[in-house]
């Protein structure tokens, strides 16, 4: 059957069906267990007379989309290399139209790399660092390291991936870029740091094989962000809101700044005064949190991160606050929706002493953190553990003596049950076990930690910004205002795929791991200048995981059980202890971050234990550590990798399998993915439903054991966890299992597109 079809620029030929043959052969070359027949047949029924080329690209590729399943899972390979040649198709004619050039190879662009590598400079969508730090020359040998094909490797849900949201895209939205030119120009950017005491080009295939092997999974703003001008790979901030209208203010201006171009945040909103509080000496006029949570809330819905994803906060209120209550309100559908905040997503943080009185079923007394200080001179927030404790007892002493006045009595079983309740349907909030947070904590002796961010891995030291203080210049006639910055904990997160570190490669993936975010810290713009002055100070990184299950399902190991609990504690203390060892070699040669001295690492305390307490592998580790410090203050945090476990095609973060087959959004609708190596390892995986939550809560706190931060830590529905009494036993379980967060649950009808890319 012979028929005219219409190309890309509009000109009408004739076409062959021969051409869809070749199509599909090319795309199931060396591919087993799949049927091009079967395939052909569902491609020509939807063939008509002038259709044009890029509809039979789709259908083609759809067809094959349909056709992925348990028993013939690499359809989505078929998929992916389809997709790359329609993506190099527009891509090659895109570039072409507008730079006048040609490139007329029939499967990949990667040609006129040098070309068009200085026209993605010139024209703004790279950033014109990298001819500051590469000549003409080292800028070929760059080139000469593209593998086009590793491109054949990718799944469809890789390529969708990059062609949905991390390759750059002209303002008509049509892509400019290809896979290995984003990963290679990535690797480039993020080596800039090193060139005076590494061999750049040396560096720069050291990262670029790891990244597009994806053996290192950097988080999707660096994938997104780190190659052009003004580059962000900050996933998230944490800002916290001090009990003034000047802060409250400022630190709204600086959300809705750093939000709109692709950060995530995380607040903390515990300082502020509750409703009935004194305002200027006037007792019970004071509004409370609530209406700010309100106007956090309006700035996040009307934000848009980049296009990529919608705008996202978690707000943490401490459970002991005056306004909890209103808190826990605050996504009802009933009441008042003008006291309503539906778009955020809540967390509230919780101390031992409240877990204590719920389990007894003992009453709970709320205070007001403003009349707190202003009585006591001491802000509760900033305690923890045996000071919190005693401070709060004595409270509660000083409201029954009536010196405390705003205060409320509640059952602690009642308010804990309300929390819960609204998990199974609004997803939160989640939980922030603040003394279990505070005891592990590496820089305990620069202040208390109050929250988490978005996601809640990221715990680190969080301090208000100062008020605005204007001074009027009489000589120049002239406004000048100062304000004291505080520390904004940023999140700078990578991932190790631990389906592919072997006892061969995992020293050189860790040490790589721990330079590329290192890089990111230094070469990331930040428009908040608390977020600037942590990074800074604290050189702060987070290394994550993602991958586990099919690691587990290779070593034929049951998610939970014995062995695979032994087997990750091993493996996870081999990289823990060489992050740290990355991180002392990178304090030789550039130094160690400002607040060493006096911080856990200086004290030989390594992820909550003592050098005493290892074994003799780390005494060497020691050693570096004693004499060099440590380049970065924080080391480890496991975001939950959704979003780029689509990139990967892999199982995000530490979480079990939820099923064989996975269903995720591309741009012509939904589509089937499978999970990795489907068609081996069927029976060796042990997906979610098979799950108890003991056997996952174990895991979590095996894999906390070497993580200096925290772990984001979903509680899928799904996982034989029904009823209330469940949901109950779960969050107490983990409690007392020593988890330190807990993120948003993922029942059906909720999801959070922003926490999980």
């Amino acid at each position: 059957m012979d028929i005219n079809v219409t190309k890309r620029d509009g000109s009408i030929k004739l076409f062959s069906t021969n051409s869809i043959k070749k199509t599909v052969q090319w795309g199931v070359d060396g591919i087993g267990g799949v049927d091009t027949l079967k395939l052909e047949r569902k491609i020509l029924i939807h063939l008509r007379d002038e259709i044009p080329t890029t509809e039979i690209m789709q259908v083609i590729i759809n067809a094959s989309l349909k056709m992925v399943s348990v028993e013939e899972p690499n359809w989505s390979l078929v998929a992916g290399r389809l997709k790359l040649m329609d993506l190099n198709k527009n891509v090659r004619y895109t570039y072409n139209k507008l730079s006048g050039a040609k490139n007329n190879d029939f499967k990949f662009g990667y040609h006129n790399t040098m070309d068009k590598f200085k026209w993605m400079i010139e024209t703004g969508k790279y950033s014109s660092k990298f001819l500051e730090h590469f000549n003409d020359d080292e800028l070929q040998q760059c080139f000469d390291m593209i593998d086009q094909d590793k491109d054949l490797e990718y799944h469809y849900s890789s390529v969708n991936a990059m062609d949905r949201q991390y390759l750059i895209k002209l303002a008509t939205n049509e892509v400019i870029e290809l896979p290995q030119e984003m990963y290679l120009a990535t690797a480039m950017f993020l080596t800039i740091p090193y060139h005076t005491h590494f061999d750049k080009l040396a560096m720069v295939k050291k990262f670029y094989t790891h990244i597009k092997n994806m053996e290192i999974s950097p988080a999707t703003p660096i994938v997104m962000n780190m190659r052009k001008p003004n580059a962000s790979g900050t996933s998230c901030e944490v800002v916290r809101y001090d009990d003034s209208l000047n802060v409250i203010n400022y630190v709204n201006k600086v959300v809705m700044e750093d939000t709109s171009k692709g950060t995530g945040f995380g607040a903390y909103i515990g300082d502020i005064r509750c409703k009935g509080s004194w305002i200027s000496g006037i007792p019970n006029v004071a509004g409370g949190s609530t209406p700010y949570i309100k106007i956090i809330n309006d700035i996040i819905s009307a934000t848009d991160q980049l296009g990529a994803r919608d705008g996202n906060i978690t707000v943490t209120q401490d459970i002991w606050h005056g306004d909890i209550l209103e808190f826990i309100e605050l996504k009802d559908e009933n009441g008042d929706q003008r006291e309503k905040a539906h778009d955020i997503f809540r967390a509230i943080s919780i101390p031992d002493i409240f877990m204590v009185r719920e389990k007894a079923k003992e009453d709970w007394t709320l205070f007001d953190p403003y009349e707190v200080k202003k009585v006591t001179g001491v802000k509760l927030n900033d305690l923890y553990g045996k000071e919190f404790e005693e401070m709060y007892l004595k409270c509660e002493e000083l409201a029954e003596n009536g010196q405390l006045k705003i205060t409320k009595k509640v059952n602690a079983r009642k308010l804990f049950t309300s929390i819960l309740m609204k998990i199974p349907e609004a997803g939160d909030p989640m939980f922030f076990f603040r003394d279990t947070v505070n005891k592990n904590h590496q820089n305990s002796h620069f202040g208390t930690i109050v929250c988490s961010n978005l996601c809640h891995e990221i715990l680190s030291v969080l301090i208000a910004d100062g008020e605005e203080v204007t001074i009027y210049d009489r000589e120049t006639q002239t406004v000048k205002s100062t304000r004291e910055i505080g520390y904004s904990p940023t999140c700078n997160l990578a991932s190790i795929n631990l389906a592919k570190v072997t006892n061969e490669n995992l020293v050189e993936i860790v040490n790589t791991t721990v330079q590329i975010l290192n890089a990111v810290t230094i070469m990331t713009v930040n428009a908040n200048p608390a977020a600037t002055r942590f990074t800074e100070e604290f050189n702060s990184i987070g290394i994550g995981y993602i991958g586990y299950a099919h690691l587990l399902a290779m070593n034929n190991l049951m998610y939970g059980s014995d062995e695979a609990i032994k087997f990750t504690d091993k493996l996870t203390e081999k990289i823990a202890m060489e992050a740290v060892r990355s991180s002392a070699k990178l304090a030789k040669i550039y130094g160690k971050y400002d607040h060493f001295d006096g911080s856990k690492w200086s004290d030989s305390i390594y992820f909550g234990k003592h050098i005493s307490e290892l074994s003799d592998e780390w005494k060497e580790v020691d050693e570096l550590v004693k004499k060099y410090g440590m380049r970065n203050g924080y080391l480890f945090a496991i975001a939950p990798n959704t979003g780029t476990s689509v990139l990967l095609n892999t199982l995000p973060s530490i979480y079990p399998a939820k099923g064989y087959i996975i269903q995720k959004d591309g741009k012509a609708g939904k589509f089937n993915a499978p999970i990795p190596d489907l068609d081996t390892l069927q029976w060796s995986y042990k997906t979610l439903d098979r799950v108890s939550h003991d056997e996952y809560i174990r895991t979590v706190v095996t894999f906390q054991n070497w993580i200096d931060m925290g772990i984001s830590m979903e509680m899928p529905i799904d996982m034989n966890v029904h009823t209330p009494k469940d949901i109950y036993q779960f969050y107490h379980n983990c409690h007392a299992s020593g988890v330190k967060t807990t993120y948003y649950s993922r029942p059906k009808s909720i999801t959070c597109g922003g926490c999980a890319n």
